[in-house]
């Protein structure tokens, strides 16, 4: 095999690479986007000031806590990650409630 054609196969097996490697990195993105409806229920439920969770939330944010490290804690396990995921939005949102803004 000349120089050239070596050249060649060695730059298509890279080029090939960084394409399969982009694919996937773009795949794992897309699979942890964020899906804030579910997360907006879980927050209107948990900040209701007439349930407990909501008493708790409010005092311990009154008291200098994160309000989504609080929030985080007091929901659902299977919450936690889309709450970690869609933090912005989640600061947003309770920052739109009135609670100070998050950490």
């Amino acid at each position: 095999m000349n120089e050239m054609a070596r050249r060649l196969l060695n730059f298509s097996s890279a080029t090939f690479l960084g394409v399969v490697l982009s694919l996937l990195l773009i795949g794992s993105a897309w699979s942890e986007t964020c899906s804030f409806q579910p997360i907006k229920k879980e927050i209107d439920s948990i900040t209701n000031e007439k349930v407990p969770s909501g008493q708790e939330f409010r005092k311990k944010v009154h008291e200098g806590w994160d309000s989504v490290k609080v929030l985080s804690d007091l929901s659902a396990a299977d919450m936690k990650k889309s709450i970690d995921i869609c933090r912005f939005e989640v600061a947003e949102y309770l920052t739109k409630l009135g609670f100070p803004p998050a950490h």
